[in-house]
Protein backbone atom coordinates (compact mmCIF):
# COMPACT_ATOMS: atom_id res chain seq x y z
CA UNK A 1 0.00 0.00 0.00
CA UNK A 2 3.10 2.21 1.45
CA UNK A 3 4.68 1.34 -2.35
CA UNK A 4 1.30 2.02 -4.27
CA UNK A 5 0.85 5.62 -2.75
CA UNK A 6 4.67 6.12 -3.02
CA UNK A 7 4.50 5.61 -6.80
CA UNK A 8 0.79 7.47 -7.12
CA UNK A 9 2.85 10.68 -5.86
CA UNK A 10 6.16 10.28 -7.75
CA UNK A 11 3.54 9.89 -11.14
CA UNK A 12 1.26 13.22 -9.75
CA UNK A 13 4.87 14.84 -9.23
CA UNK A 14 6.74 14.06 -13.20
CA UNK A 15 3.18 14.98 -14.54
CA UNK A 16 3.53 18.29 -12.96
CA UNK A 17 7.09 19.39 -13.86
CA UNK A 18 6.65 18.09 -17.17
CA UNK A 19 3.35 19.90 -17.39
CA UNK A 20 5.34 23.05 -16.55
CA UNK A 21 8.26 23.04 -18.66
CA UNK A 22 5.73 22.43 -21.56
CA UNK A 23 4.11 26.12 -20.60
CA UNK A 24 7.30 27.40 -19.83
CA UNK A 25 8.57 26.58 -23.63
CA UNK A 26 5.39 27.79 -25.36
CA UNK A 27 5.39 30.89 -23.79
CA UNK A 28 8.89 31.35 -25.04
CA UNK A 29 8.23 30.00 -28.40
CA UNK A 30 4.90 32.34 -28.74
CA UNK A 31 7.12 35.47 -28.72
CA UNK A 32 8.31 37.05 -32.27
CA UNK A 33 11.54 37.26 -31.18
CA UNK A 34 14.00 38.00 -28.13
CA UNK A 35 14.91 40.73 -26.90
CA UNK A 36 16.74 42.58 -23.84
CA UNK A 37 16.28 46.21 -23.06
CA UNK A 38 20.10 47.33 -21.98
CA UNK A 39 19.38 51.24 -21.07
CA UNK A 40 16.48 53.41 -20.41
CA UNK A 41 17.62 56.91 -19.60
CA UNK A 42 14.93 60.18 -19.68
CA UNK A 43 16.78 63.07 -20.02
CA UNK A 44 14.94 66.11 -18.50
CA UNK A 45 13.63 69.08 -20.11
CA UNK A 46 15.94 72.20 -19.34
CA UNK A 47 12.71 74.71 -20.83
CA UNK A 48 9.84 75.62 -23.14
CA UNK A 49 11.73 74.49 -26.09
CA UNK A 50 13.55 71.65 -24.83
CA UNK A 51 11.02 68.49 -24.74
CA UNK A 52 11.88 65.53 -22.15
CA UNK A 53 13.51 62.38 -24.30
CA UNK A 54 13.42 59.35 -23.77
CA UNK A 55 16.71 56.67 -24.82
CA UNK A 56 16.18 53.25 -24.92
CA UNK A 57 18.97 50.90 -25.77
CA UNK A 58 17.78 47.42 -27.71
CA UNK A 59 19.84 44.32 -27.86
CA UNK A 60 18.07 41.89 -30.44
CA UNK A 61 18.21 38.28 -32.38
CA UNK A 62 20.46 39.22 -35.08
CA UNK A 63 18.00 36.61 -37.21
CA UNK A 64 15.10 38.24 -36.05
CA UNK A 65 16.01 41.60 -37.63
CA UNK A 66 13.53 42.72 -40.18
CA UNK A 67 11.03 45.78 -40.83
CA UNK A 68 8.44 44.08 -39.52
CA UNK A 69 9.63 42.72 -35.81
CA UNK A 70 11.56 46.56 -35.79
CA UNK A 71 8.38 47.41 -36.01
CA UNK A 72 6.62 45.42 -33.80
CA UNK A 73 9.50 46.17 -31.15
CA UNK A 74 8.72 49.81 -31.22
CA UNK A 75 5.38 49.17 -30.10
CA UNK A 76 6.10 46.91 -27.06
CA UNK A 77 8.81 49.26 -26.19
CA UNK A 78 6.43 52.34 -26.70
CA UNK A 79 4.07 50.60 -24.50
CA UNK A 80 6.35 50.03 -22.17
CA UNK A 81 7.76 53.59 -21.86
CA UNK A 82 4.76 55.73 -23.18
CA UNK A 83 6.38 59.02 -21.37
CA UNK A 84 7.92 61.05 -22.70
CA UNK A 85 6.57 61.45 -26.22
CA UNK A 86 9.85 61.93 -27.89
CA UNK A 87 11.48 58.54 -27.98
CA UNK A 88 14.56 57.32 -29.46
CA UNK A 89 15.15 53.58 -29.92
CA UNK A 90 18.74 52.52 -31.09
CA UNK A 91 18.50 49.07 -31.63
CA UNK A 92 21.34 46.22 -31.81
CA UNK A 93 21.88 43.15 -32.78
CA UNK A 94 25.75 42.49 -32.08
CA UNK A 95 27.00 43.06 -28.43
CA UNK A 96 30.13 43.84 -29.85
CA UNK A 97 28.30 47.06 -31.15
CA UNK A 98 27.16 48.24 -27.35
CA UNK A 99 29.06 50.12 -25.24
CA UNK A 100 30.68 48.84 -22.59
CA UNK A 101 30.15 50.74 -19.03
CA UNK A 102 34.33 51.94 -19.86
CA UNK A 103 33.77 53.25 -22.56
CA UNK A 104 30.95 54.98 -22.41
CA UNK A 105 33.10 56.80 -19.22
CA UNK A 106 35.43 57.59 -22.31
CA UNK A 107 32.68 59.56 -23.74
CA UNK A 108 31.72 57.20 -26.26
CA UNK A 109 28.33 56.85 -25.03
CA UNK A 110 25.98 59.08 -23.69
CA UNK A 111 26.39 61.56 -20.66
CA UNK A 112 28.34 63.88 -22.34
CA UNK A 113 28.80 67.08 -21.11
CA UNK A 114 26.46 69.51 -23.09
CA UNK A 115 28.48 72.87 -22.15
CA UNK A 116 24.42 73.91 -20.46
CA UNK A 117 25.91 72.96 -17.01
CA UNK A 118 24.23 69.84 -16.93
CA UNK A 119 25.36 65.97 -18.09
CA UNK A 120 22.95 65.67 -20.60
CA UNK A 121 22.16 62.39 -21.98
CA UNK A 122 22.57 61.72 -25.72
CA UNK A 123 21.87 59.08 -28.11
CA UNK A 124 24.94 56.72 -27.72
CA UNK A 125 26.38 56.31 -31.20
CA UNK A 126 27.08 53.15 -30.67
CA UNK A 127 30.53 51.05 -32.22
CA UNK A 128 28.63 49.69 -35.20
CA UNK A 129 31.01 46.74 -36.68
CA UNK A 130 30.87 46.67 -40.68
CA UNK A 131 28.65 43.31 -40.76
CA UNK A 132 26.09 43.79 -38.54
CA UNK A 133 22.60 45.53 -38.44
CA UNK A 134 21.74 48.08 -36.36
CA UNK A 135 18.51 50.78 -36.24
CA UNK A 136 16.99 53.49 -34.61
CA UNK A 137 13.74 53.95 -33.77
CA UNK A 138 12.71 57.98 -33.23
CA UNK A 139 8.82 58.90 -32.00
CA UNK A 140 8.83 62.68 -32.45
CA UNK A 141 6.83 64.91 -30.08
CA UNK A 142 4.36 64.94 -32.65
CA UNK A 143 3.70 61.59 -32.19
CA UNK A 144 4.84 60.46 -35.61
CA UNK A 145 7.25 57.79 -36.00
CA UNK A 146 10.76 57.07 -38.06
CA UNK A 147 12.70 53.95 -38.39
CA UNK A 148 16.06 54.40 -39.51
CA UNK A 149 17.91 50.72 -40.36
CA UNK A 150 21.30 50.79 -40.98
CA UNK A 151 22.49 47.43 -42.88
CA UNK A 152 25.68 45.55 -43.03
CA UNK A 153 26.41 46.44 -46.13
CA UNK A 154 26.65 50.31 -45.28
CA UNK A 155 22.89 50.70 -46.80
CA UNK A 156 20.29 52.54 -44.99
CA UNK A 157 16.38 52.76 -45.12
CA UNK A 158 14.23 55.54 -43.60
CA UNK A 159 10.28 54.11 -42.88
CA UNK A 160 7.80 56.29 -41.66
CA UNK A 161 5.96 54.24 -39.13
CA UNK A 162 1.98 54.38 -38.88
Amino acid sequence: MKILAFCSLVLCTLTYVHAQQNSNKNRRTSRPFRYVILDNNIDPSLGKDDPERRFVEVLMESKAFSRKNLITLFHLISKRFPKPTLLYVNIFTDLEDVATPEEQVEGSGSGSYDGRGSSRLRPKIGRVVQGHNKATIVRRVDKTVRLIINFPNGDSEVVEVK
